[in-house]
């Protein structure tokens, strides 16, 4: 009895203590915690433990050039953009904060740098709690699936198009044949600004002169209920009568609530 209740024991010391495990690499970094393996919380290599990095209290988000530091630290083309590991969706996560140690806070990236920890940083961490934890979305190369808003000066607006290595960027028609099949999709428009790293959007449809978009359309229909990073997820299809110039576009929000009330900070970076 006594020899099982020390395996009980030892056992459940190493499942608690499997959060704060060991690392080789002083700086190494790695996304952890979420599904998708370009997103999650991000951890350094320190002391030979791999543990958090803290977003300062004073801001909504980790700045955007500290995450283009550690994605192309990672292996990443860039970011797409920061967040906190407590907003991201609790279906989404695979692994918690638990007992994971916290190593750095005021991470000061120019952009420039090569490594995280050429970066201005602090190891004083003492006022930072798990709800700071820094997460961060990177961007790989443009791959199939991407989006893009084209067509208007602001970030946050544009119409969308889809890429495809063998085709290129493509637009998706809203004429007056496909219009109800954008116009009333919320959950497309707001699939293409979360892929894109935004919180949220709203579907419209306006006109584009075809000199600012490729000639090839698809249409866009209704969405797998788990579409919310991949338009690709949506039903959609290649057609050859789109009539007129009307796409679909889209005006995503950066402040608000998406999926259970779940708050989103961040910023795109668009593939081009």
């Amino acid at each position: 009895m006594a020899l099982q209740l020390l395996c009980l024991v030892t056992l459940a010391g190493f499942i608690i203590g499997v959060s704060a495990e060991t690392c080789d690499g002083e700086g190494s970094l790695r996304l952890v915690g979420w599904l998708e393996a370009d997103a999650g919380r991000l951890e350094v290599c320190h002391n030979r433990e791999w543990g958090t990095i803290c977003v300062n209290q004073s801001l909504d988000l980790w700045p955007h050039k500290n995450a283009e530091v550690a994605c192309r630290d990672i292996g990443y083309a860039g970011a797409l953009n920061s967040l906190f590991h407590h907003t991201i969706p609790s279906d989404k996560r695979v692994r918690e904060d638990s007992d994971v140690p916290i190593h750095f806070s005021q991470v000061r990236c120019s952009g420039e740098q090569r490594s995280l920890l050429d970066c201005p940083l602090s190891e004083i961490t003492e006022q930072c709690t798990h709800n700071q934890n820094a997460a961060i979305v990177c961007r790989r190369g443009r791959a199939s699936g991407d989006v893009r808003l084209v067509g208007d000066q602001r970030d946050t607006v544009g119409a969308v198009e889809l890429y495809h290595p063998m085709t290129g960027w493509t637009g998706i028609c809203a004429d007056a044949n496909y219009i109800h099949m954008w116009r009333d999709n919320r959950r497309a428009a707001e699939t293409v600004c979360a892929q894109l790293g935004y919180l949220g959007g709203t579907p419209y449809v306006q006109s584009l002169q075809r000199s600012a978009i490729s000639d090839r359309k698809v249409v866009v229909g209704s969405c797998a209920s788990g579409a919310i990073f991949d338009l690709t997820d949506c039903d959609i299809s290649t057609i050859e009568d789109c009539r007129g110039d009307d796409l679909a576009w889209v005006q995503c929000s950066t402040t608000g609530r998406l999926l259970s009330d779940i708050y989103y900070y961040a910023r795109c970076t668009f593939c081009v």
